[in-house]
């Protein structure tokens, strides 16, 4: 082997050593990153009803000076009844509901995998203007507000206690502050 061809291998040792070390830096801070989100959010993604949320008495001072941070949902009927879930969409990042039990139904949104009439991607749930709306994405079976039908693609605004369903799931709505 030449001494340039050793001096060669030399910097590309180096350089693979620095890439190693920056990548080991990268992953602990991304890690760190993720345990301060964590921290900072701990309220669960999917919990079996035991979500605590404010009740619409505590939340009228707060409703008068700030928007709404989160939506908890409550499963009321149906094969998921009690289980309860916590979404936070952003403005560009719309929460989904769907039977799928893809990441984006898992860790962000929705997922209601045993409802058999809940399509893969149902709904999805918006913040415009500080404020958050369910849209029925063109649903197979269509989704109900109160009762009535809901127009696929008709934004609709979210109060607290509203009930939307979903395919044979039935959910209340409590805006968190």
């Amino acid at each position: 082997m030449s001494l340039k061809d050793k001096k060669y291998e030399k910097v590309i040792a180096e350089y693979d050593s620095m890439t190693e070390e920056a990548k080991n830096e990268i992953r602990k801070m991304h890690h760190d990153a993720i345990s301060r989100a964590n921290k900072e959010n701990e309220t669960p993604v999917e919990t079996k009803a035991q979500t605590k949320v404010l009740s619409s008495s505590d939340n009228v001072e707060m409703k008068k000076t700030s928007t709404p941070t989160s939506i908890n949902i409550e499963i009321i009927s149906g094969p998921h009844k009690g289980t309860a879930f916590n979404v936070k969409p952003k403005s560009r990042y719309p929460c989904f509901i769907g039977r799928s039990t893809g990441k984006k139904f898992r860790e962000r949104g929705v997922s209601l995998p045993d409802d058999s009439e809940v399509s893969t991607t149902h709904a999805k749930l918006e913040l415009k203007r500080g404020k958050f709306y369910f849209v029925d994405t063109g649903s197979t079976n269509g989704s109900l507000r109160e009762g009535q039908p809901i127009e696929a693609g008709d934004p609709v605004l979210l109060e607290d206690g509203l009930t939307v369903q979903v395919g044979g799931s039935e959910m209340r709505i409590t805006l968190v502050y």
